[in-house]
């Protein structure tokens, strides 16, 4: 029986379809692994800290995410990568960085993912003694609802104030950090956060 030319395309097309999908499916599984194993690399660098090698292999990191399109794990990575610069003393490239690391999380919707790069970019924005800036950053992660951001910030607030000059203020806000620290269920973090306050 002959088969007519337009049937044996359709045919073919149809054989192909999914083998085409099982490759696409097969290559975002082995990208998506290779962030992962990435991610954990650059955390291991962490630990003790090698921040230059965390920040090369954190812009890597990024490029790989960009390639894959996964936007939640470039968001990380410019976060990961925005801190690494803030301990090398790379604050202008660190608030970058971390800018656009809160972007992208906004866009994506990723509150947690927000909130951490923000703090870390009020850091940034403070050591560059950009006051204003850094105020609203720690102003908008305290707003959140997670117990370590709002005490945290409120710390980070204090830490304004006091290069403001305004003594007061700080102090103000360091009282406003140690009773969110008394709403934590956790103790022991409780506990090492108010020695942060303390000390502060």
């Amino acid at each position: 029986t002959s088969v007519a030319p337009n049937d044996w395309a359709s045919a073919t097309m149809e054989a192909r379809k999914p083998r085409r999908q099982t490759s696409i499916e097969e290559a975002a599984t082995r990208s998506a692994a290779r962030i992962a194993e990435m991610e954990v690399l650059c955390a291991a660098l962490e630990s003790p800290p090698d921040w230059r090698s965390v920040a090369s292999c954190t812009e890597r990191l990024i490029t790989l995410s960009q390639e894959t399109g996964d936007e939640r794990a470039e968001a990380r990575s410019l976060s990961r990568l925005g801190k690494s610069r803030i301990r090398l003393g790379d604050f202008v490239e660190a608030a970058g960085h971390l800018e656009r690391a809160a972007r992208i999380a906004v866009e994506i919707g990723d509150p947690d993912l927000e909130v951490d790069a923000r703090q870390a970019l009020g850091n940034a924005l403070l050591s560059l003694g950009r006051l204003p800036e850094a105020k609203e950053q720690f102003e908008r992660v305290g707003e959140s609802r997670g117990w370590r951001a709002r005490w945290s910030a409120a710390v980070s607030l204090a830490a304004v104030l006091e290069q403001a000059g305004d003594y007061r203020g700080a102090m103000e806000q360091c009282d406003v950090a140690a009773a969110v620290l008394e709403e934590g269920d956790d103790r022991e973090a409780a506990a090492a956060g108010s020695v942060y306050v303390d000390a502060n």
